[in-house]
């Protein structure tokens, strides 16, 4: 019985180093590549960014940062995540900030489904995998739950789990770059379809302000402590029910956010009804944006010399 014991712990030990040393080679290897926007956006370090464009895919994909660029002048990114929420925000804003990145002005977009919500992106947090061991990932992930813990001390596991995102494909790609990313220099992706799929149903987009706002609270904080002056807008829908309710919860929510010294500019409406400019509900196809980067240009713009003038 003590062989078969014995036997079995060398086992054991044999399988767990084995699958450490696939875990150690392949973060190393993930965190050369650039395909997904976590890899590309914490390959950069020690930047000066006059502004950064954060939020969810509907900055990523509805502004056209470059053009804000060259309109402004001024040097700017997109950090935005497809697939991501509030705290996926704070989350990539923390790390950006960790590599020694630098950012004067954030435009953070912040939609009422997201402004108090405490659940994980399901579709953005496999990115996170190969800096899991990051303090800051997996402090922010152990709130989630024992699985969470788990993946900080099994190795490799959340790679077998998440094999669509991170298989041999994705090691492959991130050694030699044959797959080209969706996103451009500037971190922005734009829809090249102009056809609308979404319903013309109305919608009700509305704030509400009565939740603890834990995670857009703690994008706030870091604003401060890191010298970031933080405006807080809204991408244009598509469809919404521009009501009592609608405009009673953005003036609750611009009031919120002006007492924590937060501006606030809504653009939620300013394109409602126009269908031929969206993709779907709440993504803008190319016409759109080439109208609403215009938009961010004058809301940058006016920002900037606000600050200049303080």
């Amino acid at each position: 019985m003590k062989k078969l014991i014995k036997y079995l712990l060398v086992f054991l030990v044999i399988v767990y180093s084995t699958f450490w040393l696939l875990d150690v080679l392949f973060t190393n290897i993930y965190q050369q590549g650039s395909y997904y926007k976590t890899q590309w956006l914490n390959n950069k370090e020690n930047n000066v960014y006059d502004f950064a464009i954060h939020g969810s895919s509907r900055p990523y994909t509805c502004i056209d940062t470059e053009e804000v660029v060259e309109n402004t002048g001024l040097k700017g990114i997109n950090i935005s995540l497809d697939g991501s929420t509030t705290p996926t925000h704070a989350l990539m804003l923390e790390m950006f900030l960790n590599r020694g990145n630098k950012i004067n002005t954030l435009y953070l977009n912040v939609d009422n489904w997201e402004a108090d919500t405490e659940v994980i992106g399901q579709f953005s947090y496999p990115r996170f995998f190969p800096y899991y061991k990051e303090k800051a990932v997996y402090d922010h992930y152990k709130e989630f739950g024992l699985k969470w813990k788990l993946y900080r001390y099994l190795p490799f596991v959340r790679y077998a789990e998440q094999n669509t995102t991170w298989g041999l494909h994705q090691l492959a790609n991130s050694l030699f770059d044959f797959k080209q990313p969706a996103y451009d220099a500037y971190g922005t992706k734009i829809y090249e379809s102009t056809d609308y799929h979404g319903t013309k149903d109305l919608f009700e987009y509305n704030f509400d302000t009565t939740g603890q706002m834990k995670y857009l609270n703690k994008i706030i904080s870091m604003c401060k402590e890191n010298d970031i002056e933080l405006v807080v807008f809204v991408c244009p829908f598509a469809n919404a029910e521009t009501d009592q309710k609608y405009f009673s919860g953005l003036n609750e929510f611009e009031h919120y956010l002006n007492k924590r010294g937060v501006e606030f500019y809504n653009f939620g409406d300013k394109y409602n009804k126009r269908f031929d400019l969206f993709v779907d509900e709440d993504h803008l196809n190319k016409y759109g944006v080439e109208l609403f980067t215009e938009d961010v240009a004058e809301m940058i713009t006016e920002t900037q010399i606000k600050k200049a003038g303080q």
